[in-house]
């Protein structure tokens, strides 16, 4: 498997080793609410299928860009990606 790493965007230098464990651990954090999140979302698209017979569009739309968001914050964590995600970059 080929690592792509990101360069910079212009002016923005890479960061340093203390300031991408901070980064890291405030996602870490949130990695966690991703979690419940994901939980809750499922049982609810599930509850909301069972009685309508169909998926909630807008749940289906927020778990397609809370998926984006963990895809980019695993890609940061495990140094593949130079990018930060949100709270860094837009949602």
């Amino acid at each position: 498997m080929e690592v792509h790493q990101t360069s910079p965007e212009a002016g923005q230098s890479e960061d340093s080793f203390w300031m991408r464990l901070f980064y890291s651990v405030v996602l870490f954090v949130l990695f966690a609410f991703a979690e419940t999140a994901l939980w809750v979302i499922a049982v609810l698209q599930i509850i909301l299928r069972l009685v309508s017979g169909q998926p909630n569009a807008q749940i289906a739309s927020f778990s397609e860009r809370l998926g984006t968001w963990t895809s980019a914050t695993v890609r940061y964590l495990g140094g593949a990606s130079t990018e930060r995600p949100f709270p860094w970059d837009k949602f």
